[in-house]
């Protein structure tokens, strides 16, 4: 089943098109790596899906419902952490997810203090976000996306502000909670090697189209390695 479906979709900025012609689908349960440079549309891309902002034309689909600002109930279902997090800076932790349990009707049992202590939050959870490095900001934020257990989830470059220890624990946790949830993930970044360890596909965004959609055993060809490092470079 297509969890995502994304068709032809085009956006500017002013005269400037940004994405031209954008499609492709995700099915359940899988995990999914966006990969292009900064400044390629990444987050434009996660902000027309997640409708944030409106496409100048194609359609976007999640779980077969049309996104539409007349079709928000879908997002029941959708879990996002788009550019930097957005805190409340005199809330703590905690309270952030209070407010998000409530509007997504989401009890705090265990499974909410699992989150906690597996994404090592235990020691700031109480403490207000003004406080927060961006490290612990992004923990945060992934803790939000997944706590109501979503069937989609949608993160964009979440590995940023991390140590090398913190990208190989948000990589582990990301890669349990979608098999033991059964959520299917679109994740972002401009970092090939830190999507290949856990990705099932690649889909590499470039000059506003998805230009190519790789398997992970395609990505053993080094020459295609090569020529992402030197589009990097350009």
């Amino acid at each position: 089943m297509s969890v995502l479906e994304v068709r032809d979709i085009h956006r500017n900025y002013g005269k400037k098109e940004v994405l031209k012609g954008v499609t492709f689908q995700i099915d359940s349960s899988e995990i999914v790596g966006l990969i292009g440079k900064n400044g390629a549309g990444k987050s434009t891309l996660f902000k027309v899906i997640t409708g944030i902002l409106k496409q100048k034309s194609g359609t976007v689909k999640i779980l077969d419902q049309e996104v539409s600002s007349k079709n928000r109930k879908i997002f029941q279902q959708v879990g996002c952490l788009i550019e930097q997090v957005s805190l409340y800076p005199h809330l703590t932790g905690y309270e952030h997810i209070q407010i998000v349990a409530k509007l997504t009707d989401t009890k705090i049992d265990e499974h909410v203090e699992t989150l906690i202590s597996t994404l090592k939050m235990n020691s700031y959870i109480h403490n207000k976000t003004k406080t927060y490095s961006q490290g612990m900001k992004q923990r945060l934020g992934i803790l939000l996306a997944v706590l109501n257990k979503p069937k989609l989830l949608l993160l964009d470059e979440p590995l940023n502000g991390l140590d090398p220890e913190g990208v190989y624990e948000i990589r582990t946790f990301l890669l349990n909670i979608c098999h033991q949830e059964g959520m299917s993930l679109l994740i972002s970044s401009h970092i090939l090697s830190e999507m290949q360890i856990f990705c099932d596909r690649f889909l590499f965004l470039k000059d506003g189209v998805i230009s190519k959609d790789l398997t992970k055993s395609d990505l053993k060809n080094s020459n295609l390695e090569q020529e992402f490092i030197e589009d990097n470079q350009e």
